[in-house]
């Protein structure tokens, strides 16, 4: 404790937890007094506790005229360059103020607080001067430039992943618009957005600001007058960059984002970049879990195999191997990310995922459907007494069965037995019908709660049946029930593998 104290009397707060305190006080007391508040950046807080022994707030202020570049410029500047907190009005509206963390606990003569307002004016007056000059040439006679810059050395130019992005993005518009989900125009603007997403990379603000790229592309197109909805979803296109992140605002613009990282994706598999164990080196898994919460969060009903085999087709580089082993590849890779969004965004059980995902992930949010479907009802009795019999049935079936017992096929009804062997058939059929129409429709709770109610049918059948009959015709007639069951059961879930 002595040891404490004296490092207390020398300026240094050992505790981080306290000296996290001591930054959101600080925050706090410098702007007390005032109509402003910091702009809330948990980031920058962890940043300065990590970066400081005794964290003591500055106030300091910059030029107005700065305020008529984007928030995102200004922000950006004061965040990621300087590591200071940007400062607003209680509507939002960015003021012409800063605060930086120092090391010190007073600046009494204001020296420190006016080299710091030099260096951040001179920053602003670069991002000024680029965004000036970038305005001289229209984002869209940039693209011929993207010719000149490499995205990755075997696989050609950023022009190439445009193009490659366009090839994919057309499939989804026109699978979209077959659905009536999309129209004409916005095929149009999704195209049009891919044509301007990647032009800022030539840009003097990106080359500057690079954490910019996307963000800066759209404020150009909106500066230049491309519509709302291009101008939006060129911005957001690199979103979401985590699973904490937000999707793109539109649905154009999910499109766009999806595209882009299908291509990252399937090229990076094509050339033997897929990650392993600890390495990640392209970034594959943020770009697959990317495309699950983007499908998923904009509720696009979309098949992913045709899109990656898509994606495939129009990678043109030399495989590491064929191209069917990177489709599988791909393949298993989403499904692994899909299982990972549905436990960790959506924080859905293990075994609830794992069963359906076994049952089929065709279209991922089907797939989420299911899966909070089964969650919600998951518990009660008739569907943990109705899961026990769907795996009791898989063991016959599997184990106790073989190709001399039966051959899948329609049941005859000329042969059930009257009493539970006829009313578990009789159940079963009314009840798939019922369930195949919930689940067309997406009403997936409902169908199971449907499925579910078949448990008192399916123990009287058990408890009164015998299965494995001498009978060949009449064992096979049952098996052939069993089986029947087992598919209903395995549609949305995959009830004895939870």
């Amino acid at each position: 404790m002595d040891y404490l104290k004296k490092l207390d009397g020398v300026g240094v707060q050992l505790d981080p937890s306290k000296r996290r305190v001591q930054v959101r006080e600080q925050l706090k007391v410098l702007l007390q007094d005032s109509r402003m508040r910091v702009v809330e950046d948990d980031w920058l807080v962890e940043w300065v506790v990590n970066s400081t022994e005794w964290p003591s707030g500055l106030l300091g202020g910059f030029d107005k005229r700065f305020l008529h570049l984007p928030r995102e410029i200004l922000v950006t500047v004061m965040r990621d360059h300087q590591k200071y907190f940007a400062v607003e009005d209680q509507n939002g509206g960015l003021q012409p103020h800063f605060i930086t963390l120092l090391n010190l606990d007073r600046d009494r003569r204001g020296i420190i607080r006016e080299g710091h307002e030099r260096v951040l004016a001179a920053r602003f007056a670069d991002a000024e001067f680029f965004w000036d000059a970038d305005q001289r040439e229209p984002l869209g006679e940039r693209r011929e430039r993207l010719a000149r810059v490499t995205y990755q050395a075997e696989l050609g130019s950023y022009a190439d992943k445009v193009g490659r992005m366009k090839a994919v993005a057309q499939e989804i518009c026109r699978d979209l618009e077959d659905r009536e989900i999309f129209t004409p125009a916005d095929t149009a603007s999704t195209l049009r957005a891919i044509e301007l997403s990647k032009c800022d990379l030539t840009t003097q603000m990106v080359r500057e600001f690079t954490e910019l790229q996307g963000v800066v592309g759209g404020l150009y197109a909106a500066a230049q007058g491309e519509p709302e909805e291009v101008a939006r979803a060129v911005y957001d296109h690199y979103k979401p960059e985590g699973l904490e992140d937000s999707c793109p605002r539109s649905r154009i613009g999910a499109v766009v984002s999806l595209a882009d990282k299908l291509d990252s994706v399937v090229s990076g598999f094509a050339i033997g970049q897929e990650p392993t164990g600890s390495s990640d080196p392209f970034a594959m898994r943020r770009q697959g879990n990317g495309i699950v919460k983007v499908m998923v969060e904009h509720s696009l009903p979309l098949a992913i195999k045709p899109l990656i085999q898509q994606a495939i087709g129009v990678v043109s580089v030399d495989w590491k191997r064929p191209q069917h082993e990177v489709f599988g590849a791909v393949v298993e890779f989403l499904e692994e990310r899909l299982k990972y969004y549905l436990e960790t965004g959506r924080k859905l059980r293990y075994d609830t995922v794992r069963a359906v995902v076994a049952a089929g992930w065709e279209s991922p949010i089907e797939a989420a459907h299911r899966a909070e479907a089964l969650e919600a009802i998951r518990g009660g009795e008739n569907f943990v007494a109705l899961s026990a019999a769907a795996k009791r049935i898989k063991n016959i079936l599997a184990k106790s069965a073989t190709t001399k017992d039966w051959q899948p096929g329609e049941v005859d009804a000329g042969l059930l037995e009257p009493g539970p062997e006829q009313a578990l058939f009789e159940s079963f059929v009314a009840t798939s019908v019922e369930a195949g129409k919930l689940a067309l429709a997406g009403e997936f709770e409902k169908a199971l709660e449907a499925i579910a109610g078949l448990r008192p049918a399916v123990d009287r059948f058990f408890d009164k049946v015998l299965v494995m009959a001498e009978d060949r015709a009449r064992r096979e007639n049952r098996l052939r029930l069993l089986g029947k069951l087992d598919a209903l059961f395995s549609g949305i879930a995959q009830f004895a593998d939870r």
